[in-house]
């Protein structure tokens, strides 16, 4: 099966439902997304809000 695209509204509400308190498991069980997806959309709007660092650098985004 092909990648599956999700819109941002989806990954947001995901990332929401982990911030809230559920665990990262939960929230990909339902829609069957895999926890690596989701733990990776976490971290990104991590970095995004500047609350953790490129793994790649050490360093925050251009910007911050």
């Amino acid at each position: 099966m092909g990648r599956r695209g999700y819109p941002p509204e989806f990954r947001r509400k995901a990332v929401d439902l982990v911030e809230s308190g559920r665990s990262v498991a939960d929230v990909a069980r339902d829609p069957d997304i895999s926890t690596e997806t989701v733990y990776t959309w976490r971290r990104q709007d991590r970095i995004g809000r500047g609350e953790e660092t490129h793994r790649q650098t050490g360093r925050a985004p251009p910007g911050r």
